[in-house]
């Protein structure tokens, strides 16, 4: 079988949400956008991400172009962890 294309390892992505910033001595809401998501997709292979309005399949799209940090997990293409790269770093793998 051949490598897979991407991989998404237990990526998470929490917000923070609430006065905290304003009050710090006031611990700070989470709000989970994505929890514990997993998949490969291999050469010639579809993948179609489904769920409800706000269940964070924007957020999940966003964590792999690099748009957003997922607060944890691993994400790599062909091999390779793209997880905190910087913008110039990945603008030729988003070719």
């Amino acid at each position: 079988m051949q490598a897979p294309i991407i991989e998404v390892r237990d990526v998470v992505k929490t917000f923070d949400v609430g006065r905290a910033t304003l009050l710090p001595w006031r611990s700070q809401k989470k709000l989970s956008a994505v929890r514990g998501v997993s998949f490969s997709v291999y050469p010639n292979e579809v993948l179609g991400v489904v769920g409800e309005s706000g269940s964070g399949k924007t957020t999940l799209g966003r964590c792999i172009l690099n748009l957003e940090t997922p607060t944890c997990g691993d994400i790599l293409f062909r091999g390779r962890a793209i997880t905190g790269l910087r913008h110039k770093q990945y603008r030729p793998l988003r070719r």
